[in-house]
């Protein structure tokens, strides 16, 4: 399955904002533990989730774990008017 160049880009901004010395970071408006970050763009938001490695040090961070949250959204709602059984 391809993975869109948008979203490997959003992820790649979640971690950085999560990073103290990062261009950002000290603006970003950080979820709490175990929530996902927002990212507004033109088009809409993503919510991201990335976890970095709290035993990495300081000057080399990792990332534990990165992703982004998928939702499904109701198409269509309507009413079924079955006919009568014959």
């Amino acid at each position: 399955a391809s993975t869109s160049p948008r979203l490997l880009c959003a992820v790649s901004v979640a971690t950085a904002l999560l990073l103290p010395c990062a261009v950002g970071s000290e603006l970003a408006q950080l979820p709490g533990p175990g929530e996902p970050l927002r990212l507004e763009h033109s088009t809409g938001s993503v919510d991201v989730s990335v976890e970095l490695d709290p035993d990495a040090s300081p000057d080399r961070p990792r990332t534990r774990t990165a992703g982004w949250v998928r939702t499904a959204r109701k198409l269509f709602e309507g009413t079924v008017f079955p006919r009568p059984a014959a």
